[in-house]
C-alpha cells in the first residue's frame, strides 16, 4: 500500500483506523510505503505503526515536511538498501528502498515536490534503475511523484518512457488526487495488480495498492503452542512443604561435597517438576486489540470520509466548513477515547514507568515468539536443521576463543605484580547471609538448564536457606565447586548484518540461579579482600564500588585539560579489545590471584570453579504442529574466558587485567575492558616514536595475556587549543595503522579535539529532539504525571550523565531550548510561554541550574580528588573548608570540570559545605528549584549578594 499522508503524526490514528477497517476486510497490507511523512531527520523513531516495524526511511535535515518511509508487518525479513542515500536529495528526489529478502523483491518509496526540477528527478531515475538492474530482482517503485500520467505531455510520456526501457509498467490507471493520477506502482512484475481505494487521509483521497503474486506467502500462524509450568499458589505451597518435609539426611554425608550438591541437585530438579508440572498453554498470535478503536469511532471514521468525497466533488463553503467542524471533534474523541484506555492500562499496570513506555512505542502487541534462525550459511553450505545449527553456534562461540596469542616464557606475564604477604581467608556463611543473598537476587523470568525459577527460589528462601549454608560451607573447607552448577545454557543472540552470517550472533550465557548464590557468597569475601589490602589499581573504575563511568571520564579529561593549559601536545589512544571477557586464560589468572593473596582452599576453589564448564546452545522453532520445540547442541567444555552471565566474572577480570596500568609510565584510564592512555609529548623524546612505543607496550602485554587488540575499532586523538596546531603523526600497531578522528567516545561521553563538547550535545540534541514529540503525545495519551514519569526516566538521565563535563559548553543553549521545549510539551502550552513558572511548579531543574546541582554534588562526593586550601598552607587560614582554585593559562581549563567545581562549590557557606551528604543533596536541590537560575553567572551572583543568607533567614 501506498499513501501520501501529508504529517504521519498527525494522521496516525486515522491510519490506524484504516488499517483496522481493511483488516475487516481481509485487504492489510503487508507493506505501507508513505510519503510526505513530515518527520524530521533524526526523529525516525517516532514512526511507528502497530504491527509494523519501520524498515528503511528519509526525513529531511534543512527544510520541513517532506520525507517518505517504509512499513512493514513483523514477519517479512528485509534488509536497507544504503546506497540510496547517496541518491537522496531534498525536494527533488527523497528515496528510501528495502529488498524483501524472502522474496527477492526490492521495493523503492520516492517523494517529488511538485515545483522541483523534473530534470533532477529524471536523471536520478535513470541512475537508480541502472543500479537496480545489477541485482537482477523483481523491482517495484512506488511514490507521489507528481507526474500526472492521465495527462497527455512531454513529462508523462518521458517518465513511460525511461520505466519501458527498464521493462516496467506502471500499474494505477485511476485518480490518485481529485482528477489527476500522480501516486505510482511501477514494477517488473508482470502478475502484478494495481487498485485503489478512497481512505481520504490527505488531499489525496485514494490509497494505491499493488497485489503482487508469489510462489510461497510467509503466513503468520494465528496460535501456537507452548510448555509452561504451573505456579499457581497452591503449588508453590506444596514445594515449600515437601522442601521442610523431605528426607535431606539420607542422600548427604558421602565425605564428598560434589557428590552431596549432586544428590542434593538432582533431587531438587524432581520435586521441582513433579510440583511445578508442565502444561501446554495456546499462545494467540495476533496483535493485541486495540480498546481505543470502538465502533463508533470507526462509523465517525467512515462519515468523515464521505463528508470529505462530498467536499471535493462539490466545493462549496457549507461543505468545507462540514467537513473540517466534523474533523476537530473526531479528532477530539480519538484523544478522549485514547486517553481513557491509557489511563486505565497505567492505572492496572505494576510497573507504571515500563508502561509508560509502551504507551509510547505503541508496543502492546506480541512479539514474533518463533525463532529468527531460519538458516546459517557455512562457507557455501546452506544449514537448515535446527539442531545443526544450534551445534554450528555452538562450536563457534566455544572454538574462536581457544586461541592463544603467547609466545614469551609463561612467568614474563606476571613479572609487573607484586606477591601479596597475606592469604584470603573464607569465613563460613549463616542463614541470615544465605537468606540477603537470596532476597537480593535480581528478578528475571529467564533460568538455567535446571529450569529452576529465581521467583521460586526467593519463595523458598527459609526452607533452602540450612541446606545451602551446609553446602557452600562445605564447598569452601574443600575448596570445590559443584559440579552440576559449571553447565550454561547459551542463547544466540542477532546483533546486526545478515542474519544467516555466523558472526553476527553473540551469546548470551544463562547459569543456574544456585550457582549465582554460591557466588555472591564467594564474591562478598573476595571483594572485601581486595578492598582492605588495596590491591586493584586506581586506574580501574569498572565493576568497583563508588567509581562509575562520570568518576572515570572526569579523570581522563582531567588529565587532557592539565595537558592542554601547558600547551603540551596530547594524544588518548583509545584500545578495542574483541571479546576480552571470553579470551582471558584460566592458568594466567589462577597464577594472578596466587599473587594477589588468593591461596590454598581459596585457590583451589577457583580452580575447580574455572574448570571442566561446559556449555550447549539452545534455540526454539516453530515444528508442523505448531508446537515450540527446544532443540539443543551437544554439550562442550569451555576452557577460556570468564563464566558470562555470572556473579564472579566481571570482579575476575579486573583482577586479571590490574597490573596494565604498570606497563605503561603514562596516564591509564580502565573501565573493565575500555583502555585509554593519555600520552603528551616530553621535550628529549621524539612525539611520534613514544606514541607507536607506547601502543607497542600495551599491544604486547594484551598479547601475553592473551588479549586482541582490535586495531580497525583502536582510534586515538589529538588535544589542542583554539589556536594550536595539529601534529604530523603516523600511529601504528603492529604494521596495522591506528586511525586518527577528530572526536571520539568514551564511556557514552563524546571527546572533540578542543575539548568544546560540540559533537556531544549533537548527540544530545538528537536523542532529545525525537522525544519532544513522544512526550507530547504521552501528554495527550494519558496525563502529566505519566509524561512526567517519562521525562525523569528518559531526558533527565540523558542530561545529568556526564554533566559536569559537558554542562558549561558555549553551546549549552541548544540542549536548554529542548529542554523547554519538552517541559512545553509535558504542560502542554506554546512555544512562546515561558518556562520559569513551569520549572518551579514541577520541581524540575532548569539546565543550567541542574549542572550547577551536579557539579556541587560531584564535589561533595568526591572532596578527596581536591586540595584544600588548609592542606597548601602551614598556618591557619580564614576559610580552611574552601578549596584551592587552580591557576590557568586557557580558557579551556578555567571552565573545565575540575575548576567548576571548586568555584562553585566555594560560593556555598560552611553550613552548607559540611551538612552530611543526604541532607546536602537535599538542600541544594530547594535552593536552586524555587530560584531557577537559568545561567551559572546568575547562581554566582545570587551567592555573592547574600543570596543564601537571605535563604537561612
Amino acid at each position: 500500500m501506498h499513501q501520501n499522508i501529508a504529517s504521519f503524526l498527525d494522521k496516525k490514528e486515522l491510519l490506524e483506523l484504516t488499517l483496522s477497517e481493511l483488516s475487516e476486510n481481509n485487504e492489510i497490507p503487508d507493506i505501507i510505503c508513505l510519503s510526505e511523512t513530515f518527520v524530521q531527520k533524526h526523529n525516525e523513531s517516532n514512526i511507528h505503526l502497530r504491527g509494523y516495524r519501520l524498515g528503511a526511511a528519509f526525513c529531511r535535515s534543512k527544510q520541513k515536511r517532506g520525507g517518505v518511509c517504509i512499513l512493514h508487518n513483523n514477519y517479512i525479513t528485509t534488509k536497507e538498501l544504503p546506497f540510496l542515500k547517496d541518491l537522496a536529495t531534498e525536494k527533488h528526489f527523497e528515496i528510501c528502498g528495502l529488498e524483501i529478502i524472502e522474496y527477492r523483491i526490492i521495493l523503492v518509496c520516492i517523494y517529488r515536490t511538485p515545483e522541483s526540477n523534473i530534470n533532477i528527478f529524471f536523471d536520478k531515475l535513470q541512475v537508480l534503475l541502472d543500479k537496480l538492474r545489477t541485482f537482477k530482482k523483481q523491482i517495484i517503485l512506488t511514490g507521489d511523484w507528481n507526474i500526472d500520467t492521465l495527462k497527455q505531455s512531454k513529462v508523462s510520456q518521458e517518465l513511460s518512457d525511461i520505466l519501458l526501457a527498464y521493462d516496467l509498467d506502471l500499474h494505477i490507471k485511476t485518480p490518485t488526487r481529485q482528477k489527476s493520477c500522480i501516486d505510482h506502482f511501477a514494477s517488473n512484475i508482470k502478475e502484478a495488480i494495481g487498485s485503489t481505494k478512497a481512505v481520504c487521509l490527505s488531499d489525496h483521497n485514494t490509497a494505491q495498492f499493488l497485489s503482487v503474486p508469489v510462489k510461497f506467502r510467509k503466513l503468520n500462524p494465528k496460535y501456537w503452542f507452548e510448555t509452561r509450568r504451573d505456579y499457581s499458589v497452591d503449588n508453590i505451597n506444596k514445594f515449600k512443604s515437601t522442601l521442610a518435609d523431605y528426607p535431606w539426611e539420607n542422600i548427604l554425608g558421602s565425605g564428598d561435597i560434589d557428590c552431596d550438591f549432586s544428590a542434593f541437585h538432582k533431587e531438587l530438579i524432581l520435586l521441582y517438576s513433579l510440583c511445578f508440572p508442565e502444561y501446554n498453554i495456546r499462545v494467540i498470535n495476533q496483535t493485541k486489540k486495540t480498546e481505543w478503536l470502538t465502533k463508533g469511532l470507526k462509523k465517525s471514521c467512515q462519515t468523515k470520509r464521505k463528508l470529505r468525497l462530498s467536499y471535493y466533488k462539490k466545493n462549496t463553503y457549507s461543505n468545507k466548513i462540514k467537513y473540517r467542524k466534523y474533523s476537530k471533534i473526531l479528532r477530539k474523541c480519538i484523544q478522549l477515547s485514547q486517553r481513557i484506555t491509557n489511563q486505565k492500562y497505567l492505572n492496572n499496570a505494576r510497573n507504571k514507568c515500563l508502561a509508560a513506555w509502551k504507551i509510547i512505542n505503541n508496543k502492546n502487541e506480541l512479539q514474533d515468539k518463533r525463532h529468527n534462525i531460519e538458516h546459517l550459511k557455512i562457507q557455501d553450505r546452506k544449514i537448515t536443521n535446527p539442531t545443526e545449527i544450534a551445534n554450528v553456534l555452538n562450536n563457534h562461540f566455544v572454538d574462536s576463543p581457544n586461541v592463544s596469542y603467547s609466545h614469551q616464557p609463561y612467568l614474563n606475564k606476571l613479572k609487573l605484580i607484586n606477591r601479596i604477604p597475606r592469604s584470603i581467608f573464607l569465613r563460613p556463611v549463616d542463614e541470615e547471609e544465605i537468606k540477603n543473598i537470596i532476597k537480593c537476587l535480581n528478578k528475571t523470568n529467564s533460568t538455567g538448564y535446571d529450569a529452576i525459577s529465581t521467583k521460586i527460589i526467593k519463595t523458598c528462601a527459609n526452607e533452602l536457606a540450612p541446606l545451602l549454608v551446609y553446602f557452600i560451607n562445605g564447598s569452601f573447607l574443600e575448596g570445590q565447586f559443584p559440579s552440576s552448577l559449571k553447565i550454561s545454557v547459551v542463547k544466540p543472540l542477532f546483533k546486526r548484518g545478515e542474519r544467516h552470517d555466523l558472526g553476527n550472533y553473540r551469546p548470551i550465557a544463562l547459569i543456574p540461579i544456585l550457582s549465582k548464590i554460591f557466588e555472591k557468597a564467594m564474591y562478598s569475601r573476595l571483594s572485601s579482600f581486595l578492598t582492605r589490602n588495596d590491591i586493584i589499581s586506581d586506574e580501574q573504575f569498572g565493576f568497583r564500588k563508588g567509581r562509575s563511568t562520570t568518576l572515570a571520564c572526569y579523570s581522563l579529561i582531567k588529565n587532557i585539560s592539565i595537558l592542554m593549559d601547558r600547551k603540551v601536545p596530547v594524544s588518548t589512544i583509545l584500545f578495542d579489545m574483541s571479546k576480552a571477557f571470553d579470551f582471558v586464560n584460566h592458568k594466567t589468572l589462577l597464577e594472578k590471584l596466587e599473587l594477589y593473596g588468593v591461596r590454598g582452599l581459596a585457590h583451589d576453589w577457583f580452580q575447580s570453579y574455572l574448570s571442566e564448564r561446559t556449555q550447549f546452545v539452545e534455540i526454539s522453532k516453530l515444528n508442523d504442529r505448531l508446537k515450540k520445540v527446544i532443540h539443543r547442541s551437544e554439550n562442550r567444555k569451555n576452557t577460556t574466558g570468564v563464566p558470562q552471565g555470572s556473579i564472579l566474572g566481571p570482579l575476575l577480570f579486573i583482577i586479571y587485567i590490574n597490573d596494565l596500568p604498570k606497563c605503561t609510565q603514562y596516564p591509564i584510564t580502565l573501565f573493565a575492558d575500555d583502555i585509554s592512555v593519555t600520552i603528551h609529548k616530553k621535550p628529549d623524546k621524539n612525539y611520534n616514536n613514544e606514541i607507536n612505543s607506547e601502543i607497542d607496550k600495551i599491544g604486547n602485554w594484551l598479547k601475553q595475556n592473551n588479549l586482541i587488540v582490535n586495531t580497525k575499532k583502536t582510534n586515538f586523538i589529538q588535544f589542542f587549543n583554539k589556536n594550536a596546531k595539529p601534529q604530523q603523526l603516523s600511529v601504528h600497531h603492529q604494521n596495522d595503522a591506528i586511525a586518527e578522528t577528530a572526536s571520539t567516545t568514551f564511556l557514552g561521553i563524546v571527546m572533540d579535539s578542543g575539548l568544546t563538547w560540540h559533537h556531544h550535545i549533537d548527540m544530545i540534541c538528537q536523542k532529545m529532539n525525537r522525544f519532544v514529540y513522544a512526550l507530547y503525545r504521552l501528554s495527550q495519551l494519558a496525563n502529566q504525571n505519566t509524561a512526567l514519569m517519562a521525562y525523569h526516566g528518559y531526558v533527565g538521565s540523558l542530561l545529568r550523565y556526564g554533566l559536569i563535563m559537558w554542562g558549561n559548553s558555549t553551546t549549552i543553549n541548544r540542549v536548554f531550548i529542548l529542554q523547554k521545549k519538552c517541559i512545553r510539551s509535558i504542560c502542554g502550552v506554546g512555544q512562546l510561554e515561558s518556562c520559569r513558572p513551569l520549572f518551579k511548579q514541577m520541581n524540575i531543574l532548569a539546565l543550567p541550574s541542574l549542572y550547577i546541582f551536579e557539579t556541587l554534588l560531584f564535589a561533595k562526593q568526591n572532596f578527596n580528588l581536591f586540595t584544600k586550601k588548609r592542606d597548601d598552607c602551614n598556618f591557619n587560614t580564614r576559610y580552611p573548608h574552601k578549596l584551592t582554585i587552580p591557576s590557568a593559562s586557557t580558557t579551556c581549563f578555567s571552565k573545565n570540570s575540575y575548576s567548576m567545581c571548586v568555584r562553585l562549590f566555594n560560593l556555598l557557606p560552611d553550613w552548607i559545605q559540611t551538612l552530611p551528604l543526604v541532607v546536602f543533596k537535599r538542600i541544594v536541590f530547594r535552593i536552586l528549584a524555587k530560584n531557577c537560575f537559568y545561567n551559572v553567572d546568575e547562581f554566582m551572583q545570587f551567592c555573592r549578594n547574600g543570596g543564601l543568607k537571605k535563604y537561612i533567614i
